[in-house]
């Protein structure tokens, strides 16, 4: 008589109902996942491209309808940039960090009545929120998307930020990140086709210092955007306002190369 061998440890009728068990689980998850995402939820919560809009009420009773995102934060959405319509207008909405909010209301109360300095205009106390004037482009689309932009209008353009950056100096403030993007232009253009500079404001203050008895600024990482910092503004160490000077004269080359008729010299 054939001997008979002893049930393993897969055959045991414990492990059979365990596994059966499992099945019949995975199964009934796969159903649910599939009735949820065709039936039970509505569309605006099925996993599409979600736009943000909601209304925003400025420290100056002014209501602000939020729409497209123009920058998107991919750490945080909260801190998106938004543009936002208000009675026929263009702006521009960020929520930012508190310490930043801080700071921004700070730059404001100095520098509200720049037109060379792009400041907020309102902001929302509650939701850390700033609203800031809506610049059509900036000086680095225009390098690389408009290369018939005039001389005359990139001679303007780069006047206005040698403006923008000695009026921070003014008050002792080092911008730090001078380069194309933060650069904010507004163009007319005539029925010929022909752009001419309407605005133009230095914008984001995220890395601006005050200078502290003129001291140099030491920090234990580099400071501003790699292509356009200075070297001190690389190691970190002896950051002062000839630091800014540094990025902006790489920004007024980079706009001489693109014609020989461009002089930058009175503007360093």
């Amino acid at each position: 008589m054939a001997s008979r061998k002893p049930p393993t440890r897969n055959d045991s009728p414990a492990f059979r109902r365990w596994a059966l068990l499992l099945v019949t689980f995975a199964r009934a998850l796969m159903f649910f996942n599939r009735f949820v995402r065709s039936y039970a939820l509505p569309s605006r919560f099925k996993p599409v491209a979600i736009r943000m809009t909601s209304t925003i009420t400025g420290e100056s009773g002014r209501k602000y309808t939020r729409g497209k995102v123009l920058q998107n934060h991919r750490a945080n959405t909260s801190l998106s940039v938004f543009m936002a319509d208000s009675e026929d207008d263009h702006f521009v909405v960020k929520r930012v960090t508190r310490p930043f909010y801080d700071l921004s209301k700070h730059l404001a109360l100095e520098f509200g009545s720049s037109s060379r300095l792009r400041v907020h205009v309102d902001c929302n106390d509650e939701e850390a929120v700033l609203v800031f004037p809506y610049y059509e482009t900036t000086l680095l689309a225009l390098i690389q998307g408009d290369p018939e932009f005039p001389t005359e209008g990139q001679m303007k353009v780069l006047q206005q930020v040698g403006e923008a950056i000695q009026e921070l100096y003014s008050q002792d403030w080092m911008h730090l990140d001078v380069k194309p993007d933060n650069v904010l232009v507004n163009c007319n253009t005539s029925q010929e086709g022909c752009k001419t500079v309407a605005g133009t404001a230095l914008g984001d203050f995220d890395l601006v210092c005050k200078c502290e008895q003129a001291k140099p600024l030491k920090t234990p990482y580099a400071i501003g955007n790699v292509m356009w910092r200075s070297p001190e503004g690389q190691m970190g160490r002896g950051v002062t306002k000839a630091s800014d000077i540094y990025s902006f004269e790489l920004v007024c080359r980079t706009l001489s190369s693109r014609t020989s008729a461009m002089r930058i010299g009175p503007l360093l």
